[in-house]
């Protein structure tokens, strides 16, 4: 098994460095035996025809589906901006080509953070129809609205393809708390969670080194539990500062 991840040069370099940095730890810890692939992109010339968000992610999903052509072996294409808290070789044993973390809502029905794939022909032609369609809501605006409840620029084309395409494979639908755990449950995060999305709100409190608070304590302990951080040094910073605030989960 193999978990494949890209990390961006230029906007925010330092930030992500840092957060890749903890993720290849946490999954050393771990899964061992588990392959870390990471693809390091440089400094990217902006085409202002487009949001630097989906910019940055329509490069992310053409070098996952091109790393996706040659693989021999599961893979688990993850965002940079993850922590492993539980070994995901189970995976392997489950029956399916492409396997995410999804729910039934309604707003947000995935996450691509974590998108997990056998090297299987059915798998290949999943991620070659997910850049055809990714290629198309770039080009068409009413089309990229139109798929607003899918939030990302990759989820909305995960979604048109679903509903344009209908790739012939076995789709497998994960439990988000276990599998990618991100805003709507990082409160619901427990000792059977393999993956933990560190974005938004999150990510800030982390990287700003504040003291673990509300709906984001459990999360914000696991990473500073990989991230070589002199824990007894926050915990002082922290008692001179005053508690911070809740805030309100947008995504409830």
């Amino acid at each position: 098994m193999r978990i494949c991840t890209v990390q961006f040069g230029g906007y925010k370099k330092d930030s992500y460095k840092k957060l890749l940095d903890v993720f290849r730890r946490s999954c050393a810890e771990n899964m061992p035996d588990v392959i870390f692939d990471e693809i390091i992109v440089p400094d990217q010339e902006r085409d202002y025809h487009m949001s630097w968000v989906q910019q940055s992610n329509t490069i992310k999903l053409k070098l996952w589906y091109d790393y996706m052509l040659n693989a021999k072996d599961t893979v688990i294409f993850a965002d940079c901006d993850m922590i492993a808290t539980g070994d995901a070789s189970v995976i392997d044993s489950y029956d399916f080509d492409i396997a995410y973390a999804g729910s039934d809502k309604t707003k947000t029905p995935m996450n691509g953070g974590i998108i997990i794939a056998k090297p299987t022909a059915a798998a290949r032609n999943f991620f070659r129809l997910w850049v055809k369609h990714n290629d198309i809501i770039l080009t068409k605006p009413s089309e990229f609205k139109k798929y607003s409840r899918w939030a990302g620029q990759n989820q909305r084309a995960f979604g048109r393809m679903l509903d344009v395409d209908k790739p012939d494979c076995k789709m497998l639908q994960l439990d988000p708390v276990v599998w990618n755990a991100t805003d709507s449950y990082w409160d619901k995060i427990n000792n059977k969670t393999i993956f933990i999305h560190i974005k938004g709100q999150l990510r800030k409190l982390l990287l700003d080194e504040k003291q673990p608070c509300s709906i984001y304590g459990k999360a914000m302990l696991k990473w500073y539990q990989y991230a070589e951080i002199d824990i007894k040094k926050l915990e002082a910073k922290w008692k001179q500062e005053r508690p911070f605030p809740r805030i309100p989960n947008r995504w409830a």
